[in-house]
């Protein structure tokens, strides 16, 4: 049993930006090698929280979510270009200042009502690799349980650091036809141990 299985709370993204989103995701796929397993394994989100809750305290936290449903009002969301990780590793769909702040906002709110709940305990992943990060990213991990910023996006592909750049070249010859759309739903995951399903949906929250 995962003691403290990761919840995320996510903004979906609408099927024709996927669509095309997917295209992009193939046609890199094919010239690289891909870290991502599967394409089922993929799925094009913005990530507004992701915590480690206790099992024994899921319950409570999903609660707290009860009292934030329809609480905040809709959104538009607005794609602005692609960018490379911080690492390296990943090629990043990045949003306009205007939609981050908006995003950051909206964390921030349901940050504070969900904190209590979150597992800070650092994990084996994070010790194992203790000492390659800098001070301030040991002081994320101890915080926030990850060593980055948060800063919204959508994570494109994952690939060995040395093809991020040749692949980024070849995702700025396409363009994306549809670049803004209105968040009006927020969904929650929960890891579980299903090979099959291992972040199935457990929660959707309305925006007004």
């Amino acid at each position: 049993m995962i003691v403290s299985p990761l919840h995320t709370i996510y903004l979906s993204v609408p099927n024709d930006i996927c669509l095309e989103l997917q295209q992009i995701y193939n046609m890199i796929s094919q010239k690289y090698e891909n870290k991502y397993p599967t394409l089922n394994e993929w799925n094009p989100h913005i990530d507004i929280l992701t915590q480690r809750v206790k099992i024994e305290n899921s319950s409570d936290y999903l609660q707290s979510l009860e009292k934030l449903d329809k609480k905040y009002k809709i959104f538009s969301v607005e794609l602005s270009h692609f960018e490379l990780s911080s690492d390296n590793k990943y090629i990043f769909l990045k949003l306009t200042r205007k939609s981050e702040a908006s995003i950051i906002s909206l964390r921030n709110k349901i940050e504070e009502v969900v904190k209590k709940y979150a597992d800070l305990t650092v994990t084996q992943y994070h010790l194992n690799k203790w000492n390659e990060y800098t001070k301030k990213e040991k002081e994320l991990i101890e915080k926030t349980g990850s060593p980055h910023v948060y800063c919204p996006h959508i994570s494109i592909i994952k690939l060995d650091p040395k093809d991020t750049a040749r692949a980024l070249k070849d995702i700025n010859q396409k363009l994306i036809n549809s670049l803004q759309w209105t968040a009006t739903d927020l969904v929650v995951t929960r890891q579980s141990e299903d090979p099959e399903n291992i972040f199935p949906i457990i929660k959707r929250m309305s925006l007004i």
